[in-house]
C-alpha cells in the first residue's frame, strides 16, 4: 500500500512556534543557522533523545520525507504543523526507501534513537504562504523567501543556479562548480515558465544562469525555497 509522501507518521499536527516550544524552566532555541556547527537547537553532537528532552512534547516526531523521484527517507522533524519545521537525517538512519509502504513506516517507527545528524532540511511553499515570516536565518544573512538580489548580496558576489526542467530546477550549483555557499544546498523557486526563462535570458551554459543577468522584475520574484544545512557529511 503507497502512502502520500510528507506524511507525518506517529504524532498528530499543530500549529506551535518554536518561542513556545521550550519544556518549562528552559530557553526556546534560536534559529541560527551555521553550516557544520548548528541549526538551531540541532548541533553535530545532537541525539534524537536530547531534542526530545529539551523540546516541548510533541515537538520532535518521526517522519519519512520524499527526497527526490521515488526516494524516501525516514528521518525526524521539529516544530511539525508549523511555519519553522525541520527535517533531520541522521548517520545511523541512513536507508534509502524506493517507494514507501505500511511496512517501510512501520520500520522507521520502530528504528532505536538516532544519533550523527547528518543535515538538516528547512523549506517553505512561499507560492501558498507567499507573506509568512521564517526565523530560520543563518549567520551570513541567509533566510528562506529571499529574492534572487538579497542572495546575490548575501554570497557577496554573482552565483551560477539551474534553470533545467528536472528536479534540479533552481538548485544553486555548489563545488566543485562554485565555492560560495559553504555547508549549505540551496534551491530557488522560479516562478516563470524554465524553458522561458532559459530562452529569453542569456545563459552561463546549457541550464545554468547567473543570477546577474536575471532581469530586476523576475528577480525580485525568484525566492529561496530550500536549505540544506550540512551537519555531519
Amino acid at each position: 500500500m503507497k502512502m502520500n509522501a510528507g506524511v507525518l507518521i506517529g504524532a498528530s499536527l499543530f500549529l506551535s512556534h518554536p518561542a513556545e516550544a521550550c519544556n518549562t524552566g528552559c530557553k526556546a532555541p534560536e534559529l541560527i543557522i551555521e553550516p557544520g556547527r548548528r541549526a538551531g537547537p540541532i548541533t553535530k553532537d545532537t541525539s534524537e533523545a536530547q531534542l526530545k528532552a529539551s523540546l516541548r512534547p510533541g515537538e520532535v516526531v518521526r517522519l519519512m520525507v520524499h527526497i527526490e523521484e521515488d526516494v524516501y527517507q525516514c528521518g525526524s522533524a521539529i516544530f511539525p504543523g508549523s511555519l519553522e519545521m525541520a527535517f533531520i537525517t541522521w548517520g545511523s538512519m541512513d536507508k534509502v526507501y524506493r517507494g514507501m509502504t505500511q511496512e517501510d513506516v512501520k520500520e522507521c517507527l520502530g528504528m532505536p534513537n538516532p544519533t550523527g545528524p547528518q543535515n538538516v532540511i528547512i523549506q517553505r511553499d512561499f507560492r501558498k504562504e507567499p507573506n509568512q515570516p521564517t526565523a530560520w536565518r543563518s549567520t551570513k544573512g541567509i533566510r528562506l523567501g529571499m529574492d534572487l538580489k538579497g542572495l546575490e548580496a548575501a554570497a557577496g558576489k554573482p552565483f551560477e543556479f539551474s534553470v533545467c526542467p528536472c528536479d534540479a530546477a533552481g538548485f544553486v550549483f555548489g563545488m566543485p562548480r562554485q565555492d560560495i555557499f559553504k555547508g549549505l544546498d540551496l534551491w530557488l523557486d522560479i516562478p516563470d515558465s524554465l524553458e522561458h526563462v532559459e530562452k529569453n535570458i542569456k545563459a552561463v551554459e546549457d541550464y545554468a544562469l547567473s543570477s546577474s543577468n536575471v532581469p530586476p522584475d523576475l528577480a525580485r520574484k525568484i525566492r529561496l525555497r530550500k536549505i540544506v544545512v550540512h551537519l555531519n557529511d
